[in-house]
């Protein structure tokens, strides 16, 4: 449990960050935060590994992260308002499988494309 302060609250300001989240995108990440903020439990978002680009804007996924000292307490809050979130799962690397599927999507593009355009030239 977090140390507590003289009045007796919890610190939840000590420790290292520590991802107790995960959000599909900012909106849904302040969603999230606000839960944890009525509980007094600080909180800040970070864009996740690999979409750190400005460009995004609002859209993609986020971070949920809150000192070590509150990590405990910030789960079962989010677990008592059923937001789960399967750390395991969501950490896992891309597979070495991923990129069949965008290949073959870009082959079947290259591909129909070249058909069309032979099409037309024999055609006209």
């Amino acid at each position: 449990m977090a140390d507590s302060t003289p009045d007796n609250t919890p610190d939840y300001t000590q420790g290292e960050p520590v991802k107790v989240a995960h959000a599909n995108n900012e909106p849904e990440a302040e969603f999230i935060q606000s839960m944890l903020r009525e509980q007094g439990i600080p909180s800040f978002t970070r864009r996740s590994r690999g979409f750190d680009v400005p460009d995004f804007l609002a859209a993609g996924p986020r971070d949920i992260m809150v000192a070590s000292s509150a990590a405990e307490r910030s789960r079962e809050i989010l677990h008592e308002n059923r937001y789960e979130w399967d750390e395991e799962t969501s950490a896992q690397e891309p597979s070495s499988a991923d990129w069949i599927k965008p290949l073959a999507f870009i082959l079947l593009v290259v591909f129909g494309i070249g058909a069309l355009t032979w099409l037309v030239i024999i055609v006209l």
